[in-house]
């Protein structure tokens, strides 16, 4: 299977011998055994992980470059990628705050030193996405990670009503890059520190 972009996430479904492969915002499915390739087809945004459910492989979960909606669910049955997806749901990033005038140093009134703050202030602001986060699925649950130290799990187990409740919410002080769900604990990375979260002693 070729693409017209670098390929940025891959998944494998060996219940079906299914190669997922994401390039941009285009997603193939691809048959093993197939005899010719499989067009690719088009989402809402840039796809940065693709997962196969671990307990239904006939849900395919795509993590997007998104401004609200950064998880993706479809179900298989249903058809492929180019419709709507069965479920989406995210988090929106909160922006990184820009002191107040009286609280700016001498850096901030010299021309050159100001230029230089801005440009760290702006890289500094959390991303929506990248290719490096990610987030995990058990039975119905989803974790991910964000840029501004959040990590949400949402429940879906009334999805066919299209419900998804914000389930938990854990603030770590850096930035979340992996997020993994073992069991009833929670485990997230980011800088230099693994945070732990047991989702038996967390408040809903």
């Amino acid at each position: 299977m070729d693409h017209t972009q670098p390929v940025q996430a891959l998944a494998y479904c060996g219940w079906d011998e299914t190669v997922y492969s994401a390039a941009g915002d285009r997603i193939a499915s691809t048959k093993l055994d197939a005899l010719a390739h499989a067009d690719s087809e088009r989402v809402s945004g840039k796809i940065t992980q693709v997962h196969v459910h671990p307990q239904d492989p006939r849900l395919i979960a795509l993590e997007i470059d998104h401004m609200d909606y950064q998880v993706q669910l479809y179900d298989m049955r249903a058809g492929g990628f180019a419709r709507k997806p069965w479920l989406e749901f995210g988090h929106r990033n909160a922006p990184t705050p820009i002191p107040p005038k009286s609280t700016r140093t001498i850096a901030d009134t010299n021309p050159i030193a100001s230029a230089s703050s801005s440009c760290s202030r702006s890289s500094s602001t959390p991303k929506l996405g990248t290719r490096y986060t990610r987030g995990s699925t058990l039975n119905s649950l989803f974790a991910r990670g964000y840029g501004d130290g959040v990590v949400l799990v949402w429940d879906y187990r009334n999805g066919a009503q299209k419900k998804v409740l914000e389930r938990f919410q854990f603030q770590r002080p850096a930035e979340v890059v992996h997020t993994v769900l073992s069991g009833s604990d929670v485990i997230a990375y980011g800088a230099f520190s693994v945070t732990f979260w047991s989702l038996l002693g967390a408040k809903a």
